[in-house]
Order: C-alpha cells, then sequence, then structure tokens
C-alpha cells in the first residue's frame, strides 16, 4: 500500500486514537483494583474465546439456514451477491447520536438486514413460497449465525509514506499483522432499530477485551511454519 501511495501527492489521513485521561485525584487502591480486574477480565475472556474457537472448528456449527448451503452440495450452489450503499454522513449521524463508533452502526446495520430477510424467508416457506413482506416473526429460535472479523493488529496503526516506513528504526511496520475474532449475530426481530446498535456495541466491547485475534493470528503463523504450501511448478 505504501508503494502505491507513495506516486501520490499527499496520504489518507486517518483518525487518531483517543486514549482515556488517566484519574490523578484517585488513590493508588482504585488503581490497583481496576487495573488488577482488567488483567483478569482479559485473561478469562481469551481462555472463554479460545475454548470458542475449538469448539466452532469441530461440533459448534451454525444453525442450517437459507444463508448456508450444505456441506456436501457447497461446490455446486449457486451464489448471488446484492450490493447496497448507504450514506456515510447518515452513518456518522447515528453514531454521534448514540455515541457509538462507525463499526457498530455497520454492524447492527447487518444484523437488522439479515434478521429481515431471514424472516421473510422462512415467512415464504411457510407461505408456500409467496413473497410477501409481513410484520409476523417466522424466526426459529436460537439461530446461531457467526460472522468473522478481522482487526489489525500493528502497533502502529494508519498508512505511512515509504520515505518514513525505509527510515532506520522507524515505528512503521511492514507486511500485514491481522487477526480475527468470531462475532455471533443476534438473528431477532426487534421493534426498536436502536436496540440492534446497543446490541451490536456490547457485542463489539467484549470483543476489545480479549486477546483471541492475537491467538489466532499466532495459530496461523504456526501453521505455515510447520504446515508450509508447495507451490508446483
Amino acid at each position: 500500500m505504501a508503494l502505491l501511495l507513495s506516486c501520490s501527492d499527499a496520504l489518507p489521513s486517518f483518525p487518531a486514537m483517543k486514549k482515556k485521561p488517566i484519574s490523578r485525584g484517585a488513590g493508588w487502591f482504585p488503581i490497583w483494583f481496576w487495573k488488577s480486574w482488567s488483567v483478569l477480565l482479559l485473561m478469562w475472556n481469551t481462555l472463554v474465546d479460545i475454548w470458542m474457537c475449538v469448539a466452532t472448528t469441530y461440533f459448534l456449527k451454525d444453525t442450517q439456514t437459507p444463508l448456508k448451503a450444505p456441506s456436501s452440495d457447497v461446490a455446486f450452489t449457486p451464489r448471488r451477491i446484492v450490493r447496497r450503499t448507504f450514506s456515510l454522513d447518515d452513518v456518522k449521524l447515528v453514531k454521534n447520536a448514540t455515541h457509538t463508533t462507525v463499526n457498530d452502526v455497520v454492524l447492527a446495520m447487518t444484523q437488522a438486514g439479515l434478521s429481515r430477510y431471514l424472516n421473510r424467508k422462512y415467512g415464504q416457506a411457510k407461505s408456500d413460497g409467496e413473497a410477501r413482506e409481513s410484520c409476523e416473526n417466522n424466526l426459529p429460535n436460537n439461530i446461531r449465525l457467526t460472522a468473522t472479523l478481522f482487526i489489525n493488529l500493528r502497533t502502529s496503526p494508519g498508512i505511512y509514506a515509504l520515505e518514513e516506513m525505509v527510515k532506520k528504526n522507524s515505528k512503521a511496520e511492514w507486511g500485514n499483522k491481522i487477526g480475527y475474532v468470531l462475532y455471533p449475530f443476534k438473528i431477532e426481530l426487534k421493534d426498536n432499530p436502536l436496540d440492534y446498535i446497543r446490541d451490536a456495541k456490547a457485542k463489539i466491547d467484549r470483543r476489545k477485551a480479549t486477546l483471541e485475534a492475537k491467538f489466532r493470528l499466532f495459530l496461523a503463523k504456526v501453521f505455515v511454519r510447520f504446515y508450509p504450501t508447495k507451490v508446483r511448478h
């Protein structure tokens, strides 16, 4: 990316990471207790996520829905991609009003769209394939639908100029350093659309308090090291 942008006159700007100010008025015990609790919570969340990673890989599969093709016919199932464009200004307006992030709003929109789509598909199955919009809840209970969220694990986020990257002791890192986490969508119809945003924010905050992404990056490096890809000429 840096080589490509080196031909441009200006680099795109990225928002700076906001650091929470440290309160100096509190005593040492509340600060020590909060840091200890944060470390314990991070370790517990990481252990739970590692277990969920193993369980999802071997036996905890997603629910069979119209979005999921049978494993035996996945290579022969036709795919259709639907594209929809949204205004970024509208997304930012909702983000500012709900005190969340752009990612929270986009995930909430995705969850709401998938819920409405599956509700319509299950409604068509009940009405012998007749396509119609209905406010009736046709969704089965406890649908398990898991997505993958990729996370940039670089210590220095953003895009740097090529001159900055080639400097000695530069903070800019070469190559990709990407991990990912599992994001379980909660498929259900909500009366208040803002509930989708609140649910997405709670799940994203939970995914931030874990080392799952770094663990998966470590597994990927181990796999590449011991099971290298053979290139045939």
